[in-house]
């Protein structure tokens, strides 16, 4: 009498079902690494916004006798260009490498902030790649010897919008932009 043989291995079935399962894992895998890589870029942003800002804060108390020279509001803020192309082409006087009077040296500020807003630090191919996304500053009195400095810039994803002004209605959507501010008292 002959008895079956058994016979070991796996069907081309279950070898199919296992690749499956094992796809649909890496893409999980996938989906949260393009996450994680997403919130790291916007942690970074926010990292540099606050230095901007506790930059600008330490200028503005160091130069405390222009202070006023260091006031933009809300509806004028520095990130443009404006200044960092009017420094660059000597119709600002650069402090950089001298004595200069305190208004002098409050405008000199507002336009190397403005230049670190545009990210000219940095350049690719001539582009400039090292600020954050449409940075913009902001210095505003809050009545007696109190001031915000405020850095603005644009997020990647919908966020509650921001109640604070600065940057206000210069981004694609209020919900993608972002604010971060420090408050001094001199």
């Amino acid at each position: 009498m002959a008895f079956p043989v058994k016979k070991n291995g796996f069907t081309l079935i279950e070898v199919l079902i296992t690749m499956v399962v094992f796809l649909i894992g890496m893409l999980g895998l996938l989906t949260l690494l393009l996450k994680g890589q997403a919130q790291q870029f916007e942690s970074t942003q926010r990292a540099q916004a606050v230095s901007m800002a506790n930059n600008m804060a330490e200028k503005i108390k160091m130069n405390y006798s222009a202070v006023s020279s260091y006031v933009t509001g809300v509806s004028n803020p520095v990130g443009d260009g404006t200044l960092y192309n009017s420094l660059m082409l000597g119709g600002i006087v650069d402090c950089g490498s001298g004595a200069c009077p305190a208004g002098a040296l409050a405008t000199y500020d507002m336009a190397i902030w403005d230049s670190e807003l545009l990210g000219t630090k940095e350049q690719n191919s001539g582009n400039n790649v090292g600020g954050i996304i449409n940075g913009r500053g902001c210095v505003e009195s809050l009545g007696g010897t109190t001031y915000r400095v405020s850095v603005a810039w644009q997020g990647n994803k919908d966020t509650i919008a921001p109640t604070l002004l600065c940057g206000a209605n210069l981004y694609t959507a209020e919900t993608k932009r972002r604010v971060v501010s420090v408050e001094l008292t001199l």
